[in-house]
């Protein structure tokens, strides 16, 4: 079976909100035809971003989704940039992890 991976990206995706996100997975289990296995991936890091342009998921928010996501036979992992939240997804058992790229930032 095909393996999809649907990116909800960082908190701009849902403003940190949990009834977004539970809207998100109910939609999506509202169209979900079981034709495909689904995989669910946010982004996680421990600070905000830098450059300012991402919000930062916070961690009680992607174990909301996670729990739901499960709750709906769906995987939830994430993106990763850093050690802590390498370490936070890991409880998790996740199915992947992916390893980010970010820019490096001078001057810190």
């Amino acid at each position: 079976m095909t393996k999809l991976i649907l990116d909800f990206g960082s908190a701009n995706s849902c403003n940190n909100d949990k009834n977004y996100v539970s809207k998100m997975i109910t939609e999506l289990h509202k169209i979900d035809t079981k034709k495909h296995d689904i995989v669910i991936k946010f982004q996680l890091w421990a600070e905000n971003n830098p450059q300012g342009i991402n919000k930062r998921l916070d961690y009680d928010v992607f174990d909301f989704a996670y729990k739901m996501g499960k709750d709906f036979g769906y995987e939830v992992t994430a993106s990763i940039f850093d050690k802590e939240s390498l370490n936070f997804l890991l409880a998790y058992n996740p199915c992947f992890v992916k390893i980010a790229n970010p820019p490096i930032v001078t001057g810190k």
